[in-house]
C-alpha cells in the first residue's frame, strides 16, 4: 500500500522486519485484536502505524491518488474505535517483547533503564489548556 509511493524510501521493508520479529500478529491476537472479515487487523494496524512512521496523514492520503490501493476509510475508523479490543493488554505484551529483545542485547552488569519520554514536543497553545498562561509579576510586589 504504502511502500509503493516511496521506492527509495526503505522504511516499510525495515518496518515490516521489525514488526516481523516483535511478532505484532500474535499480540494482536492475544489482545482480541481481529477482524472478522476482510482486510486482517494486522495489515490494518500495519497501514495504520506505517502511516505515523512515515509521518503522513490518513484522512489526506485517503484523498489522494494512492486511494485505489487501500480498503475503505470506514474498515480504519472502525478498527479504531473497536471497545472490544483489548489496547492496554497489547501495548503491555509489546513492552514485555521489546524488553526481552533490548535485554539481549546489552552486558549483564549494565543497569538496564527503558525511559520514554513524550515531552520533547512543546504544546503550550489552546484556550481550555490549564496553567498556560504565563503570569507576570511586577518586581515590587
Amino acid at each position: 500500500m504504502i511502500n509503493q509511493m516511496n521506492q527509495n524510501d526503505h522504511t516499510p521493508n525495515k518496518f515490516s522486519n521489525a514488526m516481523k520479529e516483535l511478532q505484532i500478529g500474535k499480540l494482536l491476537r492475544k489482545s482480541n485484536i481481529t477482524k472478522a472479515c476482510g482486510i486482517s487487523a494486522y495489515e490494518v494496524f500495519q497501514f495504520l502505524l506505517l502511516l505515523v512512521f512515515q509521518g503522513k496523514n490518513l484522512f489526506r492520503f485517503l484523498n489522494s491518488k494512492h486511494k485505489d490501493q487501500t480498503v475503505s476509510k470506514n474498515t480504519y475508523y472502525r478498527f479504531l474505535n473497536e471497545t472490544s479490543y483489548n489496547w492496554s493488554r497489547f501495548l503491555l505484551l509489546l513492552a514485555v517483547k521489546v524488553t526481552t529483545a533490548f535485554h539481549s542485547l546489552t552486558r549483564p552488569e549494565r543497569v538496564k533503564v527503558l525511559v520514554l519520554d513524550d515531552s520533547v514536543i512543546k504544546r503550550n497553545r489552546g484556550k481550555a489548556v490549564e496553567l498556560l498562561a504565563t503570569c507576570l509579576r511586577p518586581c515590587g510586589a
